[in-house]
């Protein structure tokens, strides 16, 4: 049966039950007004022990709320939940979900739905919307279907098209084959199919890494679960990070490559158009063309003088024309270094064996210094040993 008695002492009321024997205390109402259910002290407005709290009515919802307070629950502890606590707030020593990600909720400025890929709405301060290709690097990561912990619930006071952007942990994401079909750990990122994501086979920005295959024999629907990791995905094939699957050049990157070496040609004073290549300066150590036009040309300088190797018309051997004192000469072989020494050494010598012939004249003949010399009138003697004049001879009448 049940009684009920006033605890003068305790300045309490308890209500008790009793089958047989002794009655047992059930509940208690203190003087402070404090509620104690199975205990006769109870420490709070409701305190409960000995059993545990069930909200429950077979599938319809009740909810356990608290206005203006926190709940606390500690793995019998006796200082977490014995402190202050503030308002709004959630303690407890561990947590566990069923669900497997974390998720903030954005407004959104189109209507989208679980496993839509999410970019980031330029036109819209806080907003997304539907991924595209052509805006890969503004991707959000792909819309939770059922998030186990949900971040930002104050926006839906404001606008009904609020949807939570997972933020790490399993979710299903709506996937194709453009990139061709995706394997376990593949990275993900978005294809031509807005909120539609694929393999990624080039350097790009990614929601996450598949967590299931997926081709054409697989999952009849198009999603997949993927580990939610938004980062950015670096190619390790030269040839892919510019080239998707398709054979399509990645239009944005080469474009920022392009225009990074235009900006450093510029910076160099080199400009291309039209083919043509107008540069200031150039050093190179060899240079091959077919045609080389001029409108000057130096060789060599003055601290290397240098020559020009030609070839013979008709004998095809390379020869190496130099000019030494003012005058062109030439020595067979390529002018390499050694040869343009050698052809020095052979200048030098044929310049001292022109000085060393004697010198023409071309003015007025001269005696040869060789030609004897006109001997002096010799006075012949008779026999008697008298000279005569008449005997004087010449040398041009010998």
């Amino acid at each position: 049966y049940i009684d009920s008695r006033y605890d003068v002492a305790g300045s309490q009321i308890q209500l008790r039950l009793r089958a047989a024997g002794t009655p047992v205390t059930a509940m208690t109402l203190t003087g402070s007004g404090n509620i104690g259910i199975g205990t006769t002290s109870p420490m709070s407005r409701l305190s409960v022990s000995g059993g545990d709290i069930v909200l429950w009515e077979g599938t319809t919802q009740r909810d356990l709320k608290v206005f203006n307070g926190a709940i606390c629950a500690d793995n019998n502890g006796g200082t977490k939940c014995q402190a202050a606590l503030t308002a709004g707030t959630v303690y407890g020593d561990a947590s566990s979900f069923a669900a497997s990600d974390v998720a903030e909720l954005y407004l959104a400025t189109e209507e989208l739905e679980p496993g839509d890929i999410a970019m980031f709405d330029q036109g819209e301060p806080v907003h997304i919307k539907k991924a595209v290709q052509q805006s890969d690097v503004l991707l959000a990561g792909a819309i939770s279907t059922k998030p186990g912990v949900l971040l930002g619930d104050a926006v839906t006071s404001s606008s009904t098209h609020a949807y939570p952007v997972a933020l790490s942990g399993r979710i299903p994401a709506k996937v194709n084959l453009e990139g061709g079909d995706i394997s376990i750990g593949d990275p993900i990122t978005i294809s031509s199919i807005p909120g539609v994501g694929k393999k990624a086979t080039q350097t790009t920005k990614i929601i996450g890494y598949a967590l299931e295959p997926y081709n054409e024999t697989l999952n009849a629907d198009n999603k997949i679960m993927v580990f939610a990791n938004l980062t950015y995905y670096t190619s390790t094939d030269p040839v892919e990070a510019f080239v998707d699957a398709n054979g399509a050049s990645n239009s944005s990157l080469i474009t920022l490559a392009l225009e990074a070496f235009k900006s450093w040609l510029s910076s160099m004073q080199i400009t291309i158009e039209n083919g043509l290549v107008t540069l200031k300066n150039l050093v190179a150590e060899k240079i091959t063309a077919s045609i080389l036009d001029v409108i000057k040309l130096k060789v060599g300088t003055s601290e290397q003088p240098a020559g020009i190797t030609v070839y013979d018309k008709n004998t095809k051997q390379p020869y190496c024309v130099i000019v030494i004192d003012g005058q062109l000469q030439n020595i067979a072989g390529e002018c390499a270094s050694e040869v343009e020494q050698a052809t020095e050494q052979s200048v030098e010598q044929t310049t001292e064996e022109i000085a060393e012939q004697p010198v023409e004249q071309t003015t007025e003949e001269q005696p040869s210094e060789e030609q004897p010399p006109v001997s002096d009138p010799v006075e012949a003697s008779d026999a008697n040993g008298a000279s005569s004049d008449s005997a004087t001879t010449t040398p041009e009448a010998l």
